[in-house]
C-alpha cells in the first residue's frame, strides 16, 4: 500500500532509538520509546516488521494507532501552540513520510537564502537543538559582513498552512524536476498527515516532518520571490543574505543610503514579503517585524543556551558557566515561576544579570 523504502523507516527508528533516555523522557511524544525493551526495538527496526506491518498498511487497522489528542507546546514568548500528540507508530510513519518527500524534493532557493528547521533530513537528524544552534551561529557569522537586518515573523503560522496548497507545491516541484511519484501516494500522505493534525496541518512535538514541510516546502516561493525583488528592484541594497528558521526570517543587508533614509526601503521589502505571504493565506506579524543594526543580533543569541558542538568539539554548558552560577540562575527561575512573575521580560532580565556576572 505504501511506497516507503525500508532504509527510510530504518533510519527513522534508529535515530529515535539513539536519542538519550533523558532527552526522550522530557517529551510526551518521545516518552513511549523509553519503555521499549531491546527485543522490541530490534523488532521495530526489522525489515520483516516493516514489510508486514508498515508497508502493507496493516498498522492502519489497529484503532490504538489512530488515537490523537491535544498537546500544548510552549513558544519562546511563553505562549502555547496547540499541537497533536499521536501514537508512536503514527509518529514514526509521519517522520518516514517526511524523509520520503525530502529525498525527492529539490529546493530552488538561491545560495544566499538559508532555511533551517527543526531537524535535518539530509543529515538524518530528527531533533531541533543542533539546527537551531547552527541557525544562530549562521546569523552571528553573517552579522560581521552586513550593517543591518530585518527580522520578520508570520502570524499564527502553523494553523494557517493550507494542506492542499502545500501538496500542490510538492506535486508541481516533482513534475518540474521529473520525479516519478504516484498521485495516490501523495494523496495518502496528505490525508494521513491531515488526520494526525485533526483536519489541519499537523504540528507534532519533535516531529521533523512538520517543520520540514512548513519551512523548506511551503515557504519556498515567498523566499524566492522576495530574493528576486530585492535583487532586481532595490538598487540601494548593496548586498544581502536571507536566513530563515521556520517562520522567522532575517534579511541581513548593506545599503549606500544614509541611515535616516533606510526605513522607506525596508517598508517596501516588508510589504513585498507580506504580499507573497498573502498568496498562501499567511499574514505578517507587524508587531514583531523591525529593522536594526546587526550589532543587536547578539541580544538574540542570549535567549538560548544549548549543549552543542563548538569549533568541532563537544562542550557542555557548565564548561562555559560556573556550576554555582548556573544553579543560582535555575533557582531564580523556579522562584519566579512559583510567584507567577515569570514572563519573557523577567527571563531576559535573569539572563542579563548572569551575563554580567560572567563578564566580571
Amino acid at each position: 500500500m505504501f511506497s516507503f523504502e525500508y532504509e527510510d523507516w530504518k533510519m527513522v527508528c534508529s535515530q529515535i532509538g539513539l536519542q538519550k533516555r533523558g532527552r526522550k523522557s522530557m517529551y510526551l511524544q518521545w516518552y513511549p520509546f523509553t519503555r521499549l525493551s531491546t527485543k522490541e526495538k530490534d523488532t521495530l527496526v526489522s525489515e520483516d516488521f516493516f514489510n508486514h506491518y508498515i508497508k502493507s498498511g496493516l498498522f492502519l487497522h489497529y484503532s490504538e494507532n489512530w488515537l490523537v489528542t491535544n498537546n500544548y507546546i510552549m513558544k519562546g514568548d511563553g505562549n502555547f501552540r496547540n499541537a497533536s500528540l499521536v501514537s508512536p507508530i503514527m509518529y514514526l510513519v509521519a517522520l518516514t513520510i517526511g524523509k520520503s518527500i525530502s529525498k525527492k524534493h529539490e529546493s530552488r532557493r538561491p545560495p544566499s537564502v538559508d532555511a533551517f528547521h527543526a531537524g535535518n533530513y539530509a543529515e538524518n537528524r530528527l531533533y531541533y537543538k543542533k539546527d537551531y544552534d547552527v541557525f544562530f551561529k549562521t546569523l552571528n557569522d553573517l552579522s560581521q559582513s552586513f550593517s543591518y537586518f530585518i527580522k520578520t515573523d508570520v502570524k499564527d503560522f502553523f494553523p494557517n498552512i493550507d494542506m492542499n496548497a502545500l501538496f500542490d507545491n510538492i506535486n508541481i516541484r516533482f513534475a518540474e524536476t521529473g520525479v516519478q511519484i504516484a498521485q495516490k501516494d501523495l494523496l495518502v500522505y496528505k490525508e494521513l498527515l491531515s488526520c494526525l493534525g485533526q483536519g489541519a496541518f499537523p504540528l507534532i512535538e519533535n516531529c521533523a516532518v512538520s517543520s520540514y514541510l512548513a519551512t523548506v516546502v511551503y515557504l519556498e516561493n515567498p523566499d524566492i520571490k522576495l530574493h528576486s525583488y530585492i535583487s532586481d528592484k532595490e538598487p540601494h541594497v548593496t548586498g544581502f543574505s536571507m536566513v530563515r528558521y521556520v517562520d522567522d526570517l532575517y534579511i541581513l543587508f548593506n545599503s549606500d543610503l544614509p541611515e535616516e533614509m533606510i526605513t522607506p526601503m525596508v517598508n517596501r521589502i516588508v510589504n513585498t514579503y507580506s504580499s507573497e505571504l498573502k498568496k498562501l493565506n499567511l499574514s505578517l506579524n507587524r508587531g514583531k517585524t523591525a529593522w536594526k543594526s546587526t550589532s543587536d543580533i547578539s541580544e538574540e543569541l542570549k535567549k538560548s543556551l544549548y549543549d552543542e558542538y563548538v569549533n568541532g568539539k563537544e562542550f557542555n554548558i557548565i564548561d562555559f558557566v560556573d556550576r554555582d552560577l548556573l544553579i543560582k540562575f535555575l533557582e531564580n527561575i523556579k522562584v519566579s515561576m512559583l510567584d507567577y512573575s515569570m514572563d519573557t521580560g523577567k527571563y531576559l532580565e535573569l539572563i542579563n544579570n548572569k551575563s554580567r556576572h560572567i563578564e566580571k
